[in-house]
């Protein structure tokens, strides 16, 4: 009976997490709270157009009643040496002019490899404007440490919503 109980439960709390998919686009979002603060911690992601995995995305993470933008890329942003540099993110908003945004690349918790690079709280709220203010496509492009020049499209299409889904970050 004791592991049916756990059963039912592990399943329970594995679907209050669950991404929910804004239909027919790129866009998801997950509701969670912090366990400790009963803060917003929910996310809303976006898929690159270029990566069909999926390992590709954005997010905007709530964390203290703020957004925190976060890229995640299939492939490594730097070597596994270089990790304390300013990553610049160019970013053009539809067809608006180029801006920039710093970012700094850190190890991903998961893998061990350098594949997400986080904006500090000015350039990610910067972002998370970005994003919202976006009627089709917020274009990233970044110098890799190879010396090609990265570029990500993330359709914007139901970030609103998503982000309305998660209270803004509130």
């Amino acid at each position: 009976m004791k592991r049916v109980l756990l059963l039912v439960l592990a399943c329970l709390s594995s679907t209050a997490l669950a991404d929910v998919k804004i239909p027919n686009t790129k866009v998801s979002y997950r509701v969670a709270s912090d366990p400790m603060t009963d803060r917003n911690a929910s996310m809303v992601f976006i898929d690159a157009k270029e990566d069909p995995s999926g390992q590709t995305y954005v997010t905007v993470v709530c964390d203290a009643g703020l957004p925190t933008f976060r890229m995640y890329t299939r492939d490594p942003l730097a070597a596994p040496y270089e990790l304390d540099f300013n990553l610049p993110l160019y970013y053009r908003v539809d067809s608006g002019p180029i801006e920039r945004v710093s970012s700094w690349p850190r190890k991903d918790i998961k893998t061990g490899r350098v594949t997400v690079t986080e904006s500090e709280a000015a350039d990610s709220v910067t972002m998370t404007f970005a994003l919202m203010s976006a009627q089709k496509q917020v274009v990233i492009r970044f110098n890799h440490y190879t010396g090609r020049q990265i570029t990500y499209t993330f359709p914007t299409s139901g970030f609103r919503q998503a982000f309305t889904a998660v209270k803004n970050c509130r």
